[in-house]
């Protein structure tokens, strides 16, 4: 697969996206982790607005997705491309779509906080990154909790998130490296 990206990279620097297309589809199709998928989709769609191409990769995954048992992993897929594109309410649908049928999907969950940021929802960022919090509160989960609060202006909220942080790990002075 790392020889077949290489190609497919070096056949986009020579200006031969469709080319670079088709082995980035291989080297899609040959993996099984979302997180070697993302970085081939992203590499995909990049090539495709030069091509304009978009709307036949969008339709590709879709199709694929519809096939599959386990649309979770295409789904995040699409999100990805549509995140290129900047077309977040899109992208915002798709996963609101997906969790709705996993409403305790964590990783979904993090993907609309993250969309919900971008497009300047804080609050509704706020409301899913509590949901995170929820089911895990850890560290990261709390620390991207208090930056939406400060991004909205809610400093004293942030202020309870940041001592709660404090209070469950001891560690005040890299805590407060990260305050500054």
């Amino acid at each position: 697969v790392s020889v077949r990206r290489h190609l497919a990279q070096s056949l986009a620097d020579h200006n031969r996206p469709n080319e670079a297309i088709e082995h980035y589809w291989r080297c899609f199709e040959l993996t099984d982790d979302l997180n070697d998928k993302l970085p081939l989709v992203s590499a995909m769609t990049h090539l495709s607005v030069k091509t304009q191409r978009c709307d036949e990769l969008l339709d590709k995954l879709r199709q694929l997705r519809r096939r599959h048992e386990a649309p979770k992993q295409l789904t995040l897929c699409v999100v990805e491309v549509l995140r290129v594109l900047k077309k977040y309410a899109e992208a915002r649908r798709e996963l609101t779509d997906l969790l709705a049928t996993r409403p305790d999907d964590v990783d979904v969950l993090s993907q609309l906080a993250d969309l919900s940021a971008t497009t300047d929802d804080l609050s509704a960022a706020i409301s899913y990154q509590q949901r995170i919090v929820d089911f895990n509160a850890n560290r990261a989960s709390l620390g991207a909790l208090a930056s939406y609060y400060v991004a909205k202006g809610e400093t004293e909220e942030a202020a309870k998130v940041w001592g709660r942080i404090m209070a469950e790990t001891g560690d005040d002075s890299s805590m407060m490296a990260a305050i500054d």
